[in-house]
């Protein structure tokens, strides 16, 4: 048989170029843990806001203020269009690609928008955001636009996904970081209850004593998702060392004065922490966890 093949007047054009790219493929399963961020969803396009259809990665756990990140994909919108209520921008060049950075408008404070030009007609948008540090509104974008860049024509090959590393606390029981003769030292009734919390993975509860009736319960926790860095979205307020570890203070980070957490990092994403509190005496809130951290100290697992 001999001719050209024919297509039905009505059959679907075949997807082409950017058109043709899933958008929550850019950031493949096998970076989202070293990213933190959990599984991609998908948003379709909406006219009536200038957006493209693109991908949304929520921070993983629960960080305060986390870094999440959206992408968009534009195979027919101008990015004229996209970007028409923003004044001003940068440039800078990332995963071989160049990318257009807008993130000092007024309309943008605390977000960031990284916008890869492919034509006149298509791009694609990389966007994060920080509202408690607007400086840092565009570290999230541009930690995962490599990876990203890998995915489209031109960009620069991506790396190997870093190796998932088994926290030293993953089998740590929280109710064995505080022996018993010092918790009752401290005054505090042992043996320590088990807990949960959305907020952490493991925990241990320790009650005053009756003769205590001054102090607060204390709780200590492990996390084995994140630095405490990232739990708080915050530098600590201070630090101290213990044998070489470093503990540090975040007072009041989001419940409100006399709440306190002293933690340590045990790994690159996990860390245990200690919470007290004074409610009496709010700027003596940090006071029982500092005191205990020596002695949690001791029954850590090397790092």
């Amino acid at each position: 048989m001999g001719g050209n093949a024919q297509f039905p007047e009505d059959a679907e054009p075949v997807p082409q170029g950017l058109a043709a790219i899933d958008p929550c493929s850019l950031i493949p399963e096998d970076w989202l843990y070293s990213f933190e961020l959990e599984e991609g969803k998908y948003n379709e396009a909406d006219e009536r806001v200038r957006a493209p259809h693109g991908c949304d990665w929520r921070p993983s756990g629960d960080q305060i203020g986390g870094r999440g990140v959206s992408v968009r994909v534009a195979g027919d919108m101008a990015p004229a269009k996209y970007d028409a209520d923003i004044d001003s921008h940068s440039e800078i060049r990332i995963g071989g690609l160049d990318w257009r950075v807008s993130d000092n408008s007024e309309l943008l404070e605390g977000h960031c928008f990284l916008i890869h030009i492919v034509d006149d007609e298509s791009f694609v948008s990389v966007s994060s955001m920080n509202l408690s540090d607007e400086t840092k509104a565009c570290d999230k974008a541009e930690e995962v636009a490599p990876v990203i860049a890998a995915q489209l024509p031109g960009g620069d090959p991506a790396p190997e996904p870093p190796q998932v590393e088994e926290s030293p606390v993953t089998d740590v029981d929280a109710c064995e970081l505080l022996a018993h003769d010092d918790a009752e030292e401290e005054g505090l009734q042992a043996p320590g209850e088990e807990t949960d919390s959305d907020l952490y993975h493991r925990g241990c509860e320790w009650l005053p004593s009756e003769d205590s009736s001054e102090l607060q319960a204390v709780v200590i926790m492990i996390d084995i998702e994140r630095s405490i860095e990232r739990r708080f979205d915050a530098e600590p307020d201070d630090t101290f060392e213990v044998a070489d570890r470093s503990w540090k203070i975040f007072d009041s980070p989001s419940e409100g004065e006399g709440f306190c957490y002293v933690g340590t990092d045990t790994s690159p994403r996990s860390y245990v922490a200690i919470f007290s509190s004074n409610h009496a005496d709010p700027d003596s809130g940090c006071d029982q966890a500092t005191d205990l951290a020596p002695l949690v100290t001791g029954n850590l697992p090397a790092s």
